[in-house]
């Protein structure tokens, strides 16, 4: 993927993940492709922490060019 991913075994909200990975890491993952899909899933089947049933992925409003 080119980018360095990190998995966090804390339990926040939204708002508390975006500003936990921007103080500590870069930011939230946008996933941009089935490919990166399947990497992400690989990655997260091995996690070393038990995981919730849903995980916080970065969102990104996308402009069209015109």
């Amino acid at each position: 993927m080119g980018r360095k991913v990190t998995l966090v075994g804390k339990r926040l909200c939204w708002s508390d993940a975006l500003l936990y990975c921007r103080d500590f890491h870069w930011d939230l993952l946008s996933i941009r492709g089935p490919e990166e899909q399947e990497i992400i899933d690989e990655m997260v089947s091995r996690a070393n922490f038990p995981l919730t049933s849903h995980l916080w992925v970065g969102l990104r409003r996308l402009v069209p060019n015109l």
